[in-house]
């Protein structure tokens, strides 16, 4: 009986597979989460529609992101609450970012890949762009990922990442860059940002963006008393901090980074030269914040990238081995550029004081490497 029922499924698979060949044409591109509030997603969005102007694309997603998405006339929205019409399409794209890693629950990740695994099922071409991978990844997670690589196409965005994937044998897999290298930035002025950085325009200006997710897992009142300290034992007079965020989902209790970064600068707005902006709604209104720092302290890595895609560099707060290598794309060495482990910010004091002292040898390697990296994320579309 059970033989009999998967030869059944087989035979549906194959009609079903027939029947699509000869119908779908457009794209469904599926976020790594609800576009509700987290700019990485957005930037990730962006830089795969902006370069992709030929093809019809349905986005997946509970909401309806006109103020980002409304101006590109071959992008539609289909509700995530509904099965997917196999017979749409002829590509199925899944933005992997941190979805590959369980960081939203590994069942959310085994859903992604059974879903891709369908479609490989269907003769869908099926592709996972600009993911991670952690040095300790969940077994399961990994086994399934492995398996879906023989027929998905996999396009791991740093290197410490890819060398990951190829230690497991995975199949299909490409070296890219982050997709969110290619994205635009909003030309829209803020009057009251142009005036701070007119008034402190010799001033160092460092943008700094916390992260709700850590602030969740060490408790909300050490987060921010450790990142206040850390703050401050790193200012100088010449510096200036400008407190931003990229994400305002409230991962913290009722608080997102926009809060955590607005309750940082209020224990500090007295101590040091600070300011804090927060009107920014979304990803490429955000990034216009960027374009006048030197460089950034990031605990989110799409805040760091869309500095480094402006020529800023990046102190990262890393979390899940993420952004090791990503600076090893920019030959830089990790051990001089990262805090590794958020939870151990104090400790790397004195690594970022020395960053800060030695900014013009990696704004120069920045600006040296940053066509190259464009290029390897204009890969994810090859």
């Amino acid at each position: 009986m059970a033989y009999l029922n998967r030869y059944k499924l087989k035979v549906i698979y194959q009609i079903l597979r027939y029947y699509l060949k000869c119908k779908g044409k457009r794209i469904l591109l599926i976020p790594p989460t609800s576009l509700n509030g987290s700019f990485g997603d957005e930037l990730m969005c962006l830089g795969y529609i902006q370069n992709n102007n030929d093809n019809q694309i349905d986005i997946y997603t509970d909401i309806d992101r006109k103020d980002l998405f409304g101006k590109f006339e071959n992008v539609s929205f289909v509700p995530d609450s509904k099965l997917i019409d196999w017979s749409r399409y002829q590509e199925i794209c899944l933005l992997g970012a941190d979805i590959m890693t369980g960081s939203y629950g590994k069942w959310q990740t085994l859903r992604m890949i059974k879903k891709l695994a369908i479609a490989n099922k269907l003769g869908i071409t099926t592709k996972i762009l600009g993911f991670s991978l952690k040095i300790n990844n969940d077994s399961e997670i990994m086994d399934s990922l492995k398996s879906l690589s023989a027929k998905t196409d996999l396009f791991i965005r740093d290197i410490d990442s890819f060398e990951r994937a190829r230690n497991l044998r995975f199949s299909n897999i490409s070296q890219v860059a982050d997709l969110a290298f290619l994205t635009n930035i909003d030309d829209k002025p803020d009057e009251g940002y142009k005036d701070y950085v007119t008034r402190y325009k010799n001033n160092f200006k460092i943008a700094i963006c916390p992260n709700a997710l850590h602030a969740s897992d060490i408790g909300k009142d050490l987060y921010i008393e450790q990142f206040a300290s850390f703050l401050e034992k790193i200012y100088q007079p010449n510096l200036s901090f400008i407190f931003l965020f990229h994400d305002l989902r409230e991962h913290c209790g009722e608080l997102s980074d926009r809060d955590l970064s607005f309750e940082i600068y209020n224990i500090l707005q007295t101590k040091i030269s600070a300011c804090f902006f927060g009107r920014a709604s979304n990803a490429i209104e955000l990034k216009k914040y960027l374009f006048d720092v030197d460089m950034t302290i990031a605990a989110r890595m799409h805040f760091g990238i869309s500095g480094l895609s402006l020529g800023k560099p990046m102190f990262g707060i890393s979390y899940e081995d993420k952004f090791a290598g990503l600076h090893r794309l920019f030959g830089l060495d990790p051990n001089k550029t990262i805090t590794a482990d958020y939870r151990c910010l104090l400790d790397d004091i004195e690594k970022c004081k020395d960053f800060i002292a030695n900014i013009s040898t990696y704004q120069t390697q920045i600006h040296k490497c940053l066509p190259n990296v464009k290029e390897l994320s204009f890969k994810n579309f090859t």
